[in-house]
């Protein structure tokens, strides 16, 4: 995973009124903790948090954690908590890592190409966009690209086909449905089994409430 870094502050001052002064200048509450390590209340410029969001690929960003005179912490920006309208951040939670210490993070798929099978009239099904993967922060990718260049009709690409770095493995099974190139047949199929599934449930709710 690319690593950011973000300049931060330590707060002596906690507290909704505290938080909420912090704001008005500027800064950003947040809290550090880790295995085995005591919480730590810190501060982030907004300018510098927006210009990080602006950059990682996710709200999972992998962190150089820069506090004036020490030496930078690994951190991954674990939640952030926005306003009510979720346009602007209040607060966010930052989990240290060590160099050596697995982590279990969600990464993005990128699907790149067209697949053959698209020309003879298939149509292509994502049972995936993101998956789950686990491994040593500096070796995890911030994406995985599927090759859809191969897909023919009828056929699929599975997790076990990705190519992971070494040290990298799923978080959850091993092998999953990633995506597929189906027969138009097929897919009004699968989309009228779901509809009809729906349709249950909520009769199902409708007698429950009567």
């Amino acid at each position: 995973m690319e690593q950011f870094p973000l300049s931060v502050t330590r707060r002596e001052v906690t507290g909704k009124g505290a938080c909420r002064r912090l704001r008005v200048q500027g800064m950003i509450p947040a809290v550090v903790y880790g295995k085995g390590l005591d919480p730590e209340n810190l501060a982030v410029p907004r300018p510098a948090l927006e210009a990080l969001l602006r950059k990682a690929s996710g709200t999972m960003a992998y962190l150089s954690l820069q506090i004036e005179g020490e030496s930078p912490r690994a951190a991954l920006l674990q939640e952030l908590q926005t306003d009510y309208l979720g346009s602007k951040p209040v607060h966010l939670d930052l989990y240290e890592i060590k160099p050596d210490q697995e982590i279990t993070v969600e990464t993005h798929l990128e699907f790149d190409g067209e697949a053959p099978g698209a020309n003879l009239g298939g149509i292509v099904t994502f049972a995936e966009h993101s998956v789950m993967i686990k491994g040593n922060a500096d070796s995890i990718p911030d994406k995985l690209v599927v090759d859809l260049s191969s897909l023919n009709l009828g056929e699929s690409i599975s997790a076990s086909d990705l190519n992971l770095p070494e040290g990298v493995s799923f978080a959850v099974q091993e092998d999953f449905l990633v995506v597929s190139c189906v027969e138009p047949t097929e897919a009004a199929e699968e989309t009228e089994e779901e509809e009809g599934e729906e349709t249950e449930e909520g009769e199902a709710a409708s007698e429950a409430s009567e």
